[in-house]
């Protein structure tokens, strides 16, 4: 499984929500494609794993560098983080979420369940890194 297709699966899971809670019985394809919450989500989850990454690449190289932790660099990351994360949102987006909503829809041995306790544990992993880095690299090393 691609990373593209991953994305997409936890993707139509939280935009399950946004189904759910969308009712337009005159335009079943609008309420079919409403995803605000979704990629509200899915923005903080990746946001928390690129944070994640960007800290532990920083945190390597002050060790290999013996460079000192400045908490500039947490700023740093985070910015960088914010710049990655609408190129990481591409993946699901338009014509390439509506291919892969069209294909998981019409599947009749799409598993919901499990797709939804997986997306739930991304969203859960991705604000407890974020929530970790914030509070280390605030932290007194």
């Amino acid at each position: 499984m691609t990373i593209e297709r991953f994305i997409n699966h936890i993707f139509y899971s939280y935009a399950s929500f946004d189904r759910f809670i969308t009712f337009n019985p005159i335009d079943i394809e609008a309420r079919e494609s409403a995803c605000y919450t979704a990629t509200t989500t899915l923005s903080i989850a990746l946001s928390g794993y690129i944070l994640g990454f960007l800290y532990i690449i920083c945190q390597i190289l002050c060790y290999i560098s013996d460079l000192r932790w400045n908490k500039n660099a947490l700023f740093a990351i985070a910015i960088i983080s914010a710049l990655i994360l609408p190129f990481c949102l591409r993946i699901v987006k338009n014509d390439v979420y509506k291919t892969y909503f069209s294909e998981f829809r019409n599947n009749p041995h799409y598993k919901h369940i499990q797709w939804h306790i997986i997306s739930i544990l991304f969203f859960a992993i991705g604000v407890s890194v974020d929530l970790y880095v914030l509070t280390k690299g605030f932290s007194n090393h």
